[in-house]
């Protein structure tokens, strides 16, 4: 098994290409038991209506690029029970390129007895085996071999991947009225039912034309040999966790014009990153809502706009503290999504100053946080109250014009407490003072959201989100990387 730095696995699209550039679909021959001329035939007839007729409108039906198909130039069989059958498919790790994918291989002699529309129901049921397999497969490699670690393209030991293909429940499906729409849901339906009459006229025409011309018949192979890693698809994978999944998808509001979505894949791979992440957001969250409530003051004027924006400014700082010792927690996370989204030198930079307390508001925010924004500490208020009783005399109460109460001596005594040396200047410097101690701690949570949001869109892309956008806008398009960090989505001082 390879150890892939995630910096370095392969796009999960990757897995597509694979598949495209190898005809999507192809025909296994044998030199020891060649089939006869009119048979290959008629079988690359089949091959040819499946590639460019039937993979494409199954691909548009089921909202996903159809598996990759594989045709065995035998009959296979199964016995249960002293009663033989005969099995038409089947799922299992197929030799593609310079590693291996999971396919749906079809029987040679069900592709020529089978009608077009059972064919179909035929690949609708194991592309539900497959989707099954891939995400049962994937989730036992994410257990036992990256706990923790996203990945975009799941590369397993084959010995793993073989034991839990040999330990699956064969009746086990995934949803069928999730994943297919009603025409393929009655194809599936009829292919099941051995009292249909096309199906009776397939195994009849099985029976003559292939067992009985002494075609190779076998019986289905309990193991497949590989050799090699297994690729997985993992845009299915992310899919079918949607489509199984037991509660309804969350939706945007309706007002939305853009939004970035996932399949529940980066909870069910990465629990404690994508803890982090939402503990990241509700931080942006909160200076974003300080940011447009300032607007309020505005309106204000007087000692009710001086109490609001320094009420505010307190607020803001101790939560831009806040945001830094979560940053501070989940680093390493943080900084692996930052490089991958190719961060600017200079913002990792003003990052570390924060984080390591070199920055010029690291003593306020750590004040703000601790003692004065959430806790009004009696040792700090003290401390500046004894400084107004050499006051001549002291406003406590002043209502504006709109008649709401300010505690005025309050917000002196938290304007000291805030910024101590402003006690010691002249009013314009006093205001200098403040000024400064204001665009100190702007440029502190500006760090703070431009970090986080190459954090968020770095694990988003990572996490093979899509950006969608409403009709009012535009058509929905997934996300192109250079959609991941559009200017607009960059905070503005």
């Amino acid at each position: 098994m390879s150890d892939v730095p995630p910096d370095q696995q392969a796009d999960a699209d990757d897995f597509g290409r694979v598949v495209t550039e190898s005809g999507r679909i192809k025909v296994r021959h044998s030199s020891s038991t060649p089939l006869p001329l009119p048979v290959s035939a008629a079988i690359a007839a089949r091959v040819h209506a499946l590639r460019h007729r039937v993979l494409p409108q199954l691909d548009a039906e089921l909202g996903v690029r159809f598996p990759f198909v594989v045709i065995e130039p035998v009959c296979w069989t199964s016995a249960s029970q002293g009663v033989a059958k005969f099995v038409h498919g089947t799922v299992a790790p197929t030799p593609l390129g310079n590693a291996n994918v999971f396919s749906i291989l079809i029987s040679a002699a069900s592709l020529l007895s089978l009608s077009p529309e059972l064919t179909e129901g035929l690949l609708c049921d194991k592309f539900l085996f497959y989707a099954h397999e891939s995400a049962a497969t994937y989730d036992y490699f994410k257990r036992t071999s990256y706990p923790g670690v996203p990945i975009d393209l799941a590369t397993a030991d084959p010995i793993a991947i073989l034991q839990a293909y040999r330990n699956r429940d064969p009746k086990r499906k995934a949803s069928v009225e999730r994943w297919l729409p009603e025409r393929l849901r009655v194809a599936l339906a009829r292919l099941e039912d051995e009292n249909d009459s096309d199906v009776r006229k397939a195994h009849t025409a099985i029976l003559s034309q292939w067992v009985g011309q002494r075609l190779p018949t076998i019986e289905l192979p309990r193991d497949w040999a590989v050799d090699g890693d297994v690729l997985i698809d993992v845009l299915l994978v992310d899919r079918h966790r949607g489509m199984i999944a037991p509660d309804p998808a969350l939706k945007p509001f309706p007002t939305s014009a853009r939004w970035v979505e996932t399949s529940p894949s980066p909870i069910l791979d990465d629990l404690a990153t994508a803890v982090l992440m939402v503990r990241i957001g509700m931080a942006n969250n909160a200076l974003t809502a300080q940011f447009r409530s300032a607007k309020a003051a505005d309106d204000l004027e007087g000692a009710s706009r001086m109490a609001f924006s320094l009420a505010m400014l307190v607020n803001t700082a101790a939560l831009t503290n806040e945001a830094i010792q979560l940053m501070r927690s989940g680093m390493p996370t943080l900084r692996r999504l930052a490089l991958a989204m190719n961060a600017k030198p200079e913002l990792l930079d003003r990052v570390g100053s924060l984080m390591s307390g070199r920055h010029e508001a690291a003593a306020v925010l750590a004040r703000a946080r601790n003692k004065l924004g959430f806790h009004w500490d009696e040792d700090v208020v003290a401390a500046s109250v004894c400084e107004y009783g050499r006051n001549r005399n002291l406003v406590w109460v002043e209502n504006a014009r709109d008649d709401v109460r300010v505690d005025r001596l309050a917000v002196d005594v938290l304007t000291h407490a805030l910024i101590p040396e402003s006690d010691q200047l002249d009013t314009t410097a006093q205001q200098q003072a403040v000024s400064r101690t204001i665009n100190v701690l702007s440029e502190a949570m500006n760090i703070v959201l431009e970090f986080v949001a190459v954090c968020t869109f770095g694990y988003l892309r990572e996490s093979r989100a899509d950006r969608r956008e409403s009709p009012a806008v535009g058509e929905p398009t997934d996300c192109s990387e250079a959609d991941w960090m559009p200017e607009s989505d960059e905070p503005s001082s």
